[in-house]
């Protein structure tokens, strides 16, 4: 069976949080968190990448294809589309592992949270109380059952409810809506399939009326409602790209008409319409590509609607893109998310905006860093800050905080979450050492507390 990693894209403001993991190898040697290329408008320009020549770090990452172990995203830190929330609480979202974290106006006069980790093998999902004054992790027992292969997580906009995606292509794949307590404990709410099971990640609209999801093997995106209770109704949609496309990533605009879908087997970002119902169409034009040699892996959406970033897995570059009022995308200049000097395997895994959408957090297997970029919040252009090792190998996944206040690494070779603390300036301080988590961690997501 072959598997893909997630989470994932981020609209901050307008996105719940996800995160998802894809990625682990499997017999057809990919990793599932890829991407794409369209055959509309030509090649972007590489501007100073490093170790674009397209090898995939010894973390998973295997096949032709360039896949390597996929992470989550997302809408503010975890779900963007991997680092988002919705538009009322001034979040951003983004795609791929745990949807991003969500919102600038939540309050969370507790300073607590409750963290979720989420991956692959039949461990269940993890979950802990965070300190997040000291960054320290308190395990809840027991550990959440969430079914096989809980390879990434979503929150909805209200941040009621946590959606789990089960990165299995048998009956249990597909994915499980809960509901949360307010202490962030989950009951489950129901289990949808999808036409082709198992998805590598998942995330909510700016409305929280419509789930899409990527499903990696089966090369499509299926969309599900979601009834008044957080459940979710069968499944309204699905569009197939084939069966070499590795569908990774999927992210809403902040209008909710459009969804981008990377397909990292294509090498493109696939362009869709979305009506109110879940129908999907193909835009004009239907995609974009990457170029032949990077594989765009998990995309997120800056809040203003007008910018979109994707992080590639081969290359180990980043890619902006303006984003017109009709869905559609222009590339910008592609920067490598690697120190120029640095030669060894790498894949791209995640990326994340910062709460006020001026920076790009991106996370690097094989360098074990994450690299932070100044964002042009007109024209997209990234400018490399600075790197911050993770002290933890191969960092998959992040989610930050809805406040903005914290990013937690999910290291997936080394089976552990380093926790930072995100400065006034948008560095980051590692809070102690890393603290070892469940095997093989895909995804993680945050969950404030009132």
């Amino acid at each position: 069976m072959l598997r893909s990693a997630c989470y994932l894209t981020a609209i901050f403001w307008l996105f719940p949080s996800f995160g998802c993991g894809s990625g682990a190898p499997s017999a057809g040697g990919s990793d599932a968190g890829g991407s794409s290329a369209s055959a509309t408008g030509g090649q972007p320009l590489i501007a100073g990448a490093s170790n674009l020549a397209g090898a995939e770090n010894a973390q998973g990452v295997a096949g032709a294809g360039g896949g390597a172990s996929g992470a989550t995203s997302s809408n503010g830190g975890s779900s963007v589309a991997d680092g988002g929330s919705n538009a009322t609480n001034g979040g951003v979202a983004t795609g791929g592992g745990s949807a991003g974290t969500s919102s600038g106006g939540a309050s969370n006069a507790s300073g607590k949270a409750v963290v979720f980790v989420g991956g692959f093998g039949a461990d269940p999902v993890h979950v802990y109380d965070l300190d997040k004054a000291t960054g320290a992790l308190k395990e809840r027992l027991p550990a959440l059952d969430a079914g096989p292969e809980p390879s990434c997580l979503s929150l909805d906009p209200s941040r009621t409810h946590l959606y789990i995606c089960n990165e299995d292509d048998g009956p249990q794949g597909g994915v499980t809506a809960y509901s949360l307590g307010l202490d962030g404990t989950p009951s489950k709410l129901n289990h949808q399939l999808g036409s082709d099971l198992g998805f590598t990640s998942v995330i909510l609209s700016p409305n929280g009326k419509l789930l899409a999801a990527a499903g990696y093997n089966g090369g499509s995106a299926s969309v599900f409602p979601v009834m008044a209770d957080g459940s979710l109704g069968a499944e309204a949609d699905v569009m197939d790209f084939g069966a070499t496309a590795e569908t990774h990533d999927v992210v809403f605009d902040p209008t909710g008409k459009f969804l981008l879908v990377t397909t990292k087997g294509l090498r493109e970002v696939q362009q869709l319409k979305v009506d109110e119902s879940g129908k999907l169409s193909a835009n004009t034009p239907p995609s974009i590509s990457t170029g032949a040699s990077l594989t765009p892996r998990h995309i997120v959406v800056h809040p203003n609607g007008k910018l979109a970033f994707v992080v590639t897995e081969s290359g180990s570059s980043v890619i902006p893109y303006q984003l017109s009022a009709a869905g559609t995308l222009t590339a910008g200049t592609i920067v490598s998310s690697l120190p120029a000097d640095y030669k060894g395997q790498n894949s791209g895994a995640h990326l994340e905006l910062s709460h006020d959408s001026s920076l790009l957090y991106v996370s690097n297997r094989g360098h074990d860093s994450v690299a932070i970029f100044k964002v042009d919040q007109t024209t997209g252009a990234l400018t490399l800050v600075t790197h911050v090792l993770t002290k933890g190998a191969s960092p998959h996944d992040f989610d930050i905080d809805a406040q903005g206040d914290i990013l937690i690494t999910a290291n997936r070779k080394g089976a552990s979450l380093s926790v930072f603390k995100i400065e006034a300036d948008g560095m980051l301080t590692l809070l102690g050492e890393p603290t070892p988590t469940r095997m093989d961690p895909t995804a993680v997501l945050i969950h404030d507390l009132k």
